[in-house]
């Protein structure tokens, strides 16, 4: 039975923060207030996978993984709580980048780049692989890249010799294709 956020008091909810962080390996700094405004944020059926934080922009920010989306929290006496909410399905490749002290996460969507920085060190890792294992496990199989699938619809650039039905085989096509590249490298 999935935790019940909404109608959970600060103390359960930082007990089960507590248990996902040590599951996950993922740990926050500096979001406390923000860990108490994320069960506002989340859908009634929303399952919290694991959080972090880092700098985005010149603030702290919390960035919870769920099943369906990345959601990012900001609360300040000004401004109020900002929000934004990644979709899982959108999001092309996430990376990380490991320094001395600290590290960076970035999330590439496809018209757009997020970058957080000043992750703590030991959560940056795990994070990732939690977010890129939930993006492959929602990716449909046919969106997956096969390079024998594609090789007959490949058209080459400087002969404009399209592959098709008319191929009789995926050999012949990546035999053309090698001596296509092999022309090539020796051009240069």
């Amino acid at each position: 039975m999935p935790f019940d956020y909404k109608s959970a008091t600060p103390a359960q909810l930082f007990e089960e923060y507590d248990r996902i962080s040590k599951e996950t390996g993922c740990h926050q700094y500096g979001a406390r207030k923000e860990l108490l405004h994320l069960p506002g944020v989340l859908q009634h059926d929303e399952e919290l996978v694991a959080f972090t934080s880092g700098f985005l922009d010149t603030s702290i920010w919390l960035v919870a993984l769920t099943e369906r989306r990345i959601v990012c929290l900001y609360k300040s006496y000004y401004a109020g709580l900002k929000q934004i909410s990644i979709d899982l399905d959108g999001i092309e490749s996430v990376s990380c980048e490991l320094r001395l002290l600290n590290a960076s996460m970035c999330i590439l969507l496809p018209h757009s780049r997020w970058t957080i920085n000043k992750v703590p060190r030991a959560s940056v890792v795990p994070f990732t692989c939690l977010v890129r294992a939930r993006v492959e496990e929602r990716r449909p199989r046919s969106d997956r890249f096969d390079p024998l699938s594609n090789a007959g619809r490949l058209v080459t650039i400087g002969e404009s010799v399209a592959f098709n039905e008319e191929t009789p085989s995926h050999q012949e096509a990546l035999a053309i294709l090698t001596k296509r590249r092999d022309h090539l490298a020796l051009r240069r």
